[in-house]
């Protein structure tokens, strides 16, 4: 007797358009409780996306107005806050990944202890 082949999770149906829907909804119910942690992990990526936009505009700033009035005081403020933004990423960085492991940890520590209570 030849039996039908079992039907694989990713397959679409008719009754089911959007099978691993459910799936994926299930995984992000894990970070429903960590919702603040997610909230500070994209504004410290906000942050250094924008800090890292600001270097094209500061070395703009330098070729069309230190360089051809050979302003001084404007280039000691440019390296200033070229050193600034520079601290400011590397610690948005590192609190960037203490917030993505702290994430990563909580929300797998969770996954685990729902499995081993379903199997209990």
């Amino acid at each position: 007797m030849i039996q039908p082949p079992k039907r694989h999770i990713a397959e679409v149906t008719e009754d089911e358009p959007y099978p691993l829907m459910k799936v994926y909804l299930w995984a992000l119910s894990f970070l429903r409780p960590y919702l603040h942690l997610f909230f500070y992990l994209v504004m410290t990526t906000v942050l250094i996306s924008t800090a890292e936009l600001l270097i094209p505009k500061f070395i703009q700033l330098f070729i069309d107005k230190i360089i051809p009035n050979k302003n001084l005081h404007l280039f000691y403020q440019l390296i200033t806050g070229l050193i600034g933004v520079f601290i400011l990423v590397l610690a948005a960085v590192m609190l960037q990944n203490l917030i993505r492991r702290h994430l990563q940890e909580k929300s797998a520590r969770d996954v685990q202890h729902s499995i081993f209570q379903h199997l209990r």
